[in-house]
């Protein structure tokens, strides 16, 4: 069994012992926090309870991000060389921010996409 340890965000625990896993067949068992054996096919319980536990601090850290960017936007707009300013970097900054947490949302939906693919394969890795 390996333990992958606990995270603990706004007071809420998760604790996650794999027992066995069959990756091949994207086939999980773990004990959850009550120490029950869950069989969690594609590892999509697993997943859709590690996103929903960093979920609004996500949504913290994006929406912090997004006012750093409209500071910027602010001080360029307000600049005498707004109008030679290139803004992309932030457009495509501020597109990949909700892109994030897009995708992370749909994740603790239970959806799959490109962040609950990538957390299969880095499981898979590290068993």
């Amino acid at each position: 069994m390996k333990n992958l340890g606990i995270t603990n965000c706004e007071n809420w625990s998760l604790l996650i012992s794999i027992k066995s896993s069959a990756f091949s067949r994207k086939k999980i068992k773990y004990r959850n926090a009550d120490g029950e054996l869950v069989d969690d096919p594609y590892g999509r319980r697993l997943i859709q309870r590690l996103f929903k536990t960093f979920a609004d601090k996500n949504r913290q850290l994006i929406n912090d991000e997004y006012k750093q960017l409209q500071t910027q936007v602010k001080k360029i707009a307000d600049s005498d060389d707004a109008d030679t300013t290139n803004l992309t970097v932030i457009l495509s900054k501020a597109t990949l921010l909700q892109d994030i947490l897009q995708s992370c949302n749909e994740a603790a939906e239970g959806k799959d996409n490109k962040f609950t693919q990538e957390f299969i394969n880095h499981l898979a890795k590290i068993m």
